[in-house]
């Protein structure tokens, strides 16, 4: 399957800013959330086309915009340098997961049952490191 070049991280409210920036806690994997074969999901559109970063920022949840204080652009090719520095030991990956309303949707997965908290944040880090954050306003 093939990806485009970004990914899109929406960012839902001001408990994952600091000093006017991104907290890294935007990217932590929460293992309650860990899917039946281990992967935990973090929910990202990909940037297929013109309109994806828009679709984003329009996205609701109970009827309200859902990512009210802005987006986060992340290339793949850093998703890639991550899945290839822990390749070795498979925990972090990417997928495409096209839903009925939103063509664009995928996840970054880790596989937290085999990730110790620890090595969760500094991917947390260093996704943060490597994203561009696009404040709504």
């Amino acid at each position: 399957m093939s990806y485009p070049d970004n990914c899109i991280k929406g960012v839902p409210n001001d408990s994952f800013i600091i000093k006017g920036e991104i907290s890294p806690h935007l990217f932590y994997f929460d293992s309650r959330d860990s899917r039946p074969d281990g992967w935990t999901e973090q929910s990202i559109n990909w940037q297929d086309d013109a309109d994806a970063i828009q679709f984003t920022l329009d996205q609701t949840k109970n009827g309200e915009i859902h990512y009210k204080i802005g987006i986060v652009i992340i290339q793949r090719s850093e998703l890639d340098r991550i899945r290839d520095r822990y390749r070795r030991i498979n925990i972090f990956i990417y997928e495409r997961q096209m839903l009925i309303d939103n063509k664009y949707h995928g996840n970054m997965l880790l596989k937290n049952d085999e990730v110790e908290k620890p090595l969760m944040k500094a991917i947390a880090g260093t996704l943060l490191f490597y994203s561009e954050f696009k404040p709504r306003y």
